[in-house]
């Protein structure tokens, strides 16, 4: 879910569970995140679906910092 709210603030926890989960492709946690929530989910907006590949690569960028 907070991957679809595709908020600032839920950008951390974001980057917390791809960091634990090992993903470095966007497009899988855009696939998990449709998997679980279907993209009928009213939460799951057509804009938040646009939005969450960016949301996700942000996270996976911000991972990777709080690595180095």
């Amino acid at each position: 879910m907070k991957l679809s709210s595709a908020r600032q603030r839920d950008l951390e926890d974001i980057s917390f569970l791809v960091a634990a989960l090992g993903i470095e492709d966007p497009n899988e946690a855009v696939r998990i995140a449709e998997e679980l929530y279907g993209v009928d989910d009213v939460a799951y907006s057509p804009v938040s679906r646009e939005d969450a590949p960016i949301v996700a690569l942000e996270a996976i960028e911000q991972a990777h910092q709080d690595e180095s």
